[in-house]
């Protein structure tokens, strides 16, 4: 699994999951594994902490989308 680059300014813009829902959100990815693929801009984990911290605690594969990619879609959408 590729190790990315966390900045704290990023990772803080959203509350901390409670513990019990950080458990619940581990028990749901170590049983249907990560759904959702972690946002990354330059190796920066842009979203998806959580996920990230989960995954790479148990070896758990993930996809990856790059953000300039999302950005380049939804200006060309607009």
């Amino acid at each position: 699994m590729k190790e990315l680059t966390i900045i704290d300014e990023l990772k803080n813009l959203l509350p901390p999951l409670t513990d019990a829902e950080f458990t619940g959100f581990e028990e749901s990815i170590l049983k249907d594994g990560c759904l959702s693929p972690l946002v990354v801009w330059n190796d920066i984990l842009v979203d998806g902490h959580n996920r990230y911290d989960i995954c790479s605690k148990h070896q758990i594969p993930y996809a990856i989308k790059n953000a300039a990619r999302i950005r380049f879609i939804r200006k060309s959408v607009t």
